[in-house]
């Protein structure tokens, strides 16, 4: 999806070049138009949304699909979930205040737990985390390319990055 944009968006910043430097005789100030296009060109994308009740996690280059919900809230329960039938991997997003301007997973944020086969990740450092939606009934929440380290054992895959959106039934 993003290679499609950057290549419209260059699509079109080639067709404004070659109309400023034509001969037409017709003046026109393309600036702010080229300044939009760089900046959807140059925009991080979000992360695909989830089905309600389920969360998209990569560990590395390794996707999964959690949507066996335990938990759902704000505050120390978090959000909770594993692959179906309760096996890992499983994601827990501790202490996350939904009602917060900002957040963020790691140290002096939520706390982040990932179970896999032979241990358990968390978080390196502090890693910004996105609230996409806080409704009266859904929370969604997104984290990309958050450094981890091991916390226990040793996890199984090996990894070092953790991107997630979770979107969940409040309660």
């Amino acid at each position: 999806m993003k290679s499609k944009l950057t290549s419209i968006a260059s699509i079109l910043l080639a067709t404004l070049s070659f109309a400023a430097c034509s001969d037409s005789g017709y003046e026109s100030d393309d600036s702010y138009a080229l300044l939009g296009l760089l900046a959807l060109a140059s925009a991080p994308a979000d992360l695909p949304q989830p089905a309600l009740d389920s969360a998209n996690m990569t560990l590395g280059a390794d996707a999964f699909t959690l949507t066996n919900k335990f938990t759902c809230v704000s505050g120390a329960g978090g959000l909770g979930f594993s692959l179906t039938g309760g096996g890992v991997p499983t994601l827990f997003v501790h202490n996350i205040d939904f009602a917060a301007s900002s957040v963020s997973v790691g140290a002096g944020g939520s706390q982040l737990d990932i179970d896999v086969t032979g241990g358990v990740y968390g978080a390196a450092s502090s890693c910004a985390a996105k609230i996409m939606e806080n409704s009266a009934t859904v929370y969604d929440l997104q984290v990309k390319d958050c450094a981890l380290n091991t916390q226990f054992g040793a996890p199984t895959p090996a990894t070092n990055t953790v991107s997630f959106r979770v979107r969940c039934t409040k309660g």
